[in-house]
């Protein structure tokens, strides 16, 4: 009966750790079209009311060097 007890709270402890590290949509999204286009690397903010509710880095920066995507990454352009 007593590992009844502690089983349980540590199974709803995984499950909300499980759900938690889920990524949301954006990711998602983000990952998808990165996959369909052949992206290494890029930097994403979302902005809602002029403020940033999200600013994620993902993949890598340097292919080579394996340094990956953070959100404050910059980006050189050639266009």
């Amino acid at each position: 009966m007593n590992s009844k007890r502690t089983l349980f709270p540590a199974l709803l402890l995984l499950l909300i750790t499980v759900v938690a590290v889920r990524a949301d949509k954006v990711d998602d999204h983000v990952k998808a079209m990165m996959e369909k286009q052949h992206i290494p690397g890029v930097a994403v903010a979302v902005v809602k009311d002029g403020k940033i509710v999200k600013a994620e880095g993902y993949g890598l920066a340097n292919i080579e060097l394996n340094v990956p995507v953070r959100a404050d990454t910059v980006f050189k352009s050639d266009q």
